[in-house]
């Protein structure tokens, strides 16, 4: 088997530094639209992975946008007229929460400049 020089890793293998395997592994999704919510939907399959190859805590996740559902958003991005007038962090933390059994946070409100 060979291994790269630098590291002596064999190449179909890597190398995580400590740090991140002795917490949780916190993300940060700012803004809950098309994009983000899209981002969402993928965050709890990357956290499964990572529990199920021996990590020992995951992902924590927070879900940051002001934006409330409107009726607009329920043609293009994954919300219903029932969550209409709900903040968008605060429906997505939910969703995935109930479905996952995470305890992923949705924070409702918009970052500005400072």
């Amino acid at each position: 088997m060979t291994t790269n020089p630098e590291t002596g890793v064999p190449p179909n293998e890597h190398l995580l530094p400590g740090c991140l395997l002795a917490k949780k592994v916190h993300i940060a999704v700012v803004g809950c639209g098309a994009t983000g919510s899209a981002i969402a939907a993928g965050l709890p399959y990357l956290h499964q992975a990572m529990v199920a190859l021996g990590h020992p805590y995951g992902l924590a996740v927070t879900f940051v946008d002001g934006d409330r559902v409107s009726h607009a958003n329920c043609v293009r991005q994954p919300f219903s007229e029932s969550e209409i007038g709900l903040y968008k962090a605060t429906v997505l933390a939910t969703r995935i929460n109930l479905f996952w059994g995470l305890g992923w946070r949705g924070t409702p409100r918009f970052l500005d400049e400072r």
